[in-house]
């Protein structure tokens, strides 16, 4: 298993942020379509403190993760939250523990 963690601020004009919705469901179609990945989650912070947004893409593997972070698909999406007016754009790369290899549940042990 390998994770992708991203996290920007939403454009702070009303035309980029219109832009940036209609961006947003086109990236995660994209997201989605990509092989190897396994989940897409998104979050908003509460606080509304910087970041604004995360989103956390679950691959199948580390070498999944690395075909995706390689891609046109990914270059555009990135490029195209830039072009909307998102800020501070970062991302991590995280792979699995060796320790815990699989999630863990309360009551199950």
């Amino acid at each position: 298993m390998a994770l992708l963690v991203q996290t920007w601020d939403i454009p702070a004009g009303r035309g980029g942020r219109e832009e940036y919705a209609l961006i947003g469901q086109e990236a995660i179609s994209t997201v989605l379509a990509q092989p190897g990945v396994l989940e897409f989650r998104a979050y908003r912070n509460p606080l509304r403190a910087s970041p604004q947004v995360m989103v956390q893409i679950e691959f199948e593997s580390d070498a999944a993760l690395q075909r995706f972070l390689d891609s046109f698909s990914y270059g555009d999406i990135i490029g195209d939250l830039s072009r909307v007016g998102c800020l501070n754009i970062q991302s991590q790369v995280w792979t699995g523990s060796p320790v815990v290899p699989t999630p863990r549940r309360p009551g199950a042990h």
